[in-house]
């Protein structure tokens, strides 16, 4: 327990393990039974900067800064406003709110962001058989749903039929797919020869 010198509050914080571990190193080292070299705000900020210089973080480190840090991470991963509040110091929990509006401001971006690599995975796990299908040609895709071969290239068509062909299930594409070009093997296979079968025998 103790007591802020800025705003007189009592205070008592639990620490994880690595703080722990840090006062457990240094500890009996300083005079006056002190567990850590008490230094002005100045001096702490300077010795921050000198470390952050060392391990090439391109920030301008501060011992406001690491409030700040402290506050946004306690926030995002669930400790409540009100503790988070108390571990501060701070004598008005609309002090605290202020940081909490700033984790709100992250959420939103960090979840536009999980959307985007979501859709980027959506599009990287493409099954086989819609990787086959954008290997064909016009003609072989018109094959694919029984439409006359012989129609005139159309870019209109091609999205046509590539909306026809995602809108189906993937039990439907293999079925579809096997009835026309027979057994689906991965990027093995020569389809056109069975369209040009199909085409001689319409």
């Amino acid at each position: 327990m103790g007591k802020r010198e800025k705003t007189g509050v009592n205070y008592n914080v639990p620490l994880l393990d690595v703080p722990k571990q840090i006062i457990d190193k240094y500890s009996g080292k300083l005079p006056d039974d002190k567990v850590l070299p008490v230094m002005s705000n100045q001096k702490m900020n300077e010795y921050l900067k000198e470390i952050g210089t060392v391990c090439g973080i391109d920030k301008n480190l501060s011992y406001h800064l690491a409030r700040h840090t402290f506050a946004t991470l306690t926030l995002t991963k669930g400790v409540s406003i009100e503790s988070v509040s108390k571990m501060l110091g701070h004598t008005n929990i609309k002090t605290t709110q202020i940081y909490a509006r700033i984790t709100d401001v992250k959420v939103s971006n960090d979840m536009a962001s999980f959307a985007e690599k979501l859709e980027q995975k959506k599009i990287k796990s493409k099954s086989n058989l819609d990787k086959l299908f954008e290997c064909l040609s016009l003609g072989e895709k018109m094959a694919l749903f029984n439409l006359p071969t012989t129609l005139s290239d159309d870019p209109e068509r091609t999205k046509r039929i590539s909306f026809m062909w995602q809108s189906l299930s993937e039990e439907e594409k293999s079925s579809l797919w096997t009835n026309t070009f027979g057994k689906e093997d991965a990027f093995s296979f020569k389809p056109m020869m069975k369209v040009q079968k199909l085409a001689v025998n319409q």
